[in-house]
């Protein structure tokens, strides 16, 4: 499910890392939430550079020139030395320009600006925490082994390639359908092995219970569109996963034409799958709730398969207790289950070796991560690698997610954070109340219910007061990294699995996530706001912020979460988290109606010459950002001395970046959210206190006439 998140989910570890509690139920919670959230930030990996620095040729990007209406400020090389800037012409040039000038993007990143500052003071503050040996807690213990086994290069380096190369051999030497279906179904084997179809926990739709949920099967190549026509951008991962692919393997004694078969295998399975699985468009459009809200009983499900053993998977992995069952997919699961067979034997092993040693890469010896972070960066279009301690930190932030959490807030103390965002949170709740009031193209009946969401949605600030496990059992590997991580997400795969019969508790914070996220998040199934620890900091949330500079920056992206409630997704569910037709027939045909007009503008804008941004798969960001705008506006009307320029100008600076060219490419190719200039750009066009701040008349680029404007709330 898409949770909305406003920021721009950032540190994109090490390719396929994701983010993780305990260590959490990672890969599958991850890919979860990153379909339920929407984060308003992106990625923060890479350095600036107008071609893919593929080692096996990596393809061209094409140029970054030019855009329409406004040039893409995001690209460093659009930035010139003495452009002429002004208010009427480029709002998000004109406010950022001195700080777009100097900003460079940092050795083994892809991202620098505002938000990328903060993650970095608090990845500061985690690594002082990780390396406290004086701390006594489990936790402490947990975090600071962690980075131990992670920085000791001498005993990884050592180990080299061995702690893989068993499960490689184990799988190359499976001899029939037989063999592979006692594999697969092993769960606490292996665990960082796809199982094609990984069963994992999540909130009912349409409940507040727990149901076990089937995803469709994640690809190599990112979406399944890039199986039947390959873009520029798909070119570029294949060339990088398939380099890196063919550097582990040719380690493990494979010869470099067997490890390219294998690789090419491999995506000649998934494009099978991909045959009938959602695209990265599907994903993003506003009917993609309902059609993964497919309810099954467990035995139902079952009958899906002929062929894969989903019954043992199910039971081995600790499922079976499940009463219902969500497949987000049925038609792609079918599909795995048609070509799961033994004339796909070879296939079928190709890919659990190389989603395998593209994994886990990273955790082995130094050649090997070098590898996965050339990788990373002909992805990411970065260059160099991080310092050792900041990858330690990306590492132990995603696997011992809630531990971290835990002994950072016992140095960090945020108690009273809490209660101020709480506060804001409140105002910002009151405002919406008022401007639900005033929409007179909605019905009583429909805005009642509007009204009633908004009181009932859950503020989650700062930090959780329940934890998924204190983790006191979890235990790391004295021998490798490599069987410590598995020890974390065994860990946590059990606890998920343990709460798949009962009721989603809506006190305890996305497992994945966590408090020290650097962004925020709505949760349309659970109407719940989510604003972290890890994103008040810097010059995001400071003691004493003057009111502009907190409504600009702060409030707006609350403001912006809050809207969620109300986008094209959040508007199917109810003040209980649970989809629900509440709008009257009417209501939601005008809505519509004003969404199509977001689409329809957006449709418009160009990034650069062959790349246009597609108003349907941003739109519900776009409404977001936009409400977030009015409400806060809403609220500077009760302050007579209320400074519109410097709220405005506030208001860019969250979205201060520049990034590379590939990135860029992947955001609007597969992102929710719209670019960062165009995000201020085109929401401040909405407002009549802009044009009224900067005396923007018709004739100026960042005019746009009354009746054109796309303001939906």
């Amino acid at each position: 499910m898409k949770i909305r998140v406003v920021a721009m989910l950032i540190a994109t570890s090490m390719i396929t890392a994701a983010l993780t509690g305990c260590g959490a139920n990672n890969t599958a919670q991850a890919n979860e939430q990153s379909e339920v959230a929407t984060a308003n930030i992106t990625s923060a990996d890479g350095a600036s550079n107008d071609t893919a620095s593929a080692e096996d040729g990596g393809e061209k990007i094409a140029s970054t020139l030019g855009g329409k209406p406004w040039v893409n400020s995001m690209i460093k090389e659009n930035i010139t030395e003495g452009m002429s800037t002004s208010p009427k012409d480029d709002f998000y040039l004109y406010s950022n320009y001195d700080e777009l000038s100097k900003l460079e993007i940092p050795e083994g990143e892809a991202s620098a600006g505002t938000i990328f500052d903060v993650v970095k003071i608090v990845s500061e503050k985690k690594l002082n925490v990780i390396k406290d040996e004086a701390g006594t807690s489990h936790d402490q213990k947990l975090v600071n082994g962690l980075y131990n086994q992670i920085t000791d290069w001498n005993s990884r380096n050592a180990e080299g390639i061995a702690p893989a190369q068993k499960t490689v051999e184990e799988i190359a030497n499976i001899k029939d359908m037989d063999e592979l279906n006692a594999f697969i179904s092993d769960f606490d084997k292996n665990i960082f092995v796809t199982r094609i179809i990984k069963p994992q926990t999540a909130k009912d739709f349409d409940s507040d219970n727990n149901v076990l949920k089937f995803n469709q099967p994640a690809f190599i190549l990112g979406g399944a569109e890039e199986y039947s026509n390959r873009s520029e951008y798909g070119e570029i991962v294949y060339n990088a996963y398939k380099t890196l692919n063919e550097k582990a393997l040719v380690r493990m004694g494979y010869t470099k034409e067997a490890a390219d078969k294998m690789f090419d295998d491999a995506i000649s399975f998934e494009a099978k799958i991909a045959e009938k699985s959602f695209t990265s468009d599907d994903k993003l459009q506003s009917d993609y709730y309902k059609k993964t809200n497919n309810h099954y009983s467990k035995e139902e499900a079952y009958e899906l398969f002929k062929n894969y053993p989903i019954e043992d998977v199910v039971k081995n992995s600790g499922y079976d207790k499940a009463k219902d069952v969500m497949v987000k997919n049925p038609d792609a699961l079918k599909r795995v289950d048609e070509v799961y067979t033994a004339e796909n034997l070879e296939d079928i092993k190709a890919l659990l070796i190389v989603n395998y040693v593209n994994k886990v890469s990273q955790y082995l010896d130094k050649e090997s991560y070098d590898a996965a972070n050339e990788a990373n960066n002909m992805v990411n279009g970065s260059q160099g690698a991080l310092p050792d301690d900041d990858m330690a930190v990306k590492l132990i932030s995603e696997e011992l997610s809630e531990p971290l959490q835990r002994a950072y807030l016992q140095k960090y103390d945020a108690t009273e954070t809490k209660k101020e965002i709480n506060a804001l949170c409140k105002d910002i709740i009151a405002g919406y109340e008022e401007m639900l009031k005033g929409e007179d193209w909605l019905s009583e009946d429909t805005r009642e219910k509007a009204i009633e969401k908004l009181e009932n949605i859950q503020i989650k600030a700062a930090y959780p007061d329940k934890w998924y496990s204190d983790c006191k059992d979890l235990e790391l590997s004295d021998t490798s990294l490599l069987e410590s991580l598995e020890n974390i997400e065994k860990y946590m795969a059990h606890i998920d699995a343990a709460e798949v019969a009962g009721k989603a508790d809506r006190e305890k914070w996305d497992r994945g996530w966590g408090c020290l996220l650097t962004d925020m998040y709505y949760r349309p199934d659970e109407n719940s706001v989510t604003v972290p620890l890890g994103f008040l900091d810097g010059d995001i949330y400071y003691d004493g912020m003057p009111k502009e500079e907190l409504y600009g920056i702060l409030g707006c992206v609350i403001g912006h979460e809050i809207s969620h409630a109300f986008d094209p997704n959040g508007a199917q569910f109810d003040k209980n988290g649970n989809m629900n037709d509440w709008w009257t027939e009417a209501d939601f045909e005008a809505f519509g109606q004003r969404v199509k007009k977001v689409d329809d503008y957006y449709d418009t804008i160009t990034v650069w010459d062959g790349l246009k941004v597609k108003g349907s798969n941003i739109d519900t960001e776009a409404i977001a950002d936009m409400g977030g705008m009015k409400v806060m506006l809403s609220l500077a009307k009760n302050d007579k001395d209320f400074d519109y320029k410097k709220f405005f100008e506030y208001s860019t600076k969250f979205y201060l970046a520049i990034t590379a060219p590939e990135y860029i490419q992947s955001m609007v190719a597969r992102n929710e959210h719209p670019l960062f200039y165009l995000r201020t750009n085109v929401t401040v066009q909405q407002f009549d206190e802009f044009y009224e701040t900067y005396d923007v008349k018709e004739g100026d680029n960042m005019y746009l006439a009354p009746e054109d404007r796309i303001l939906v709330w």
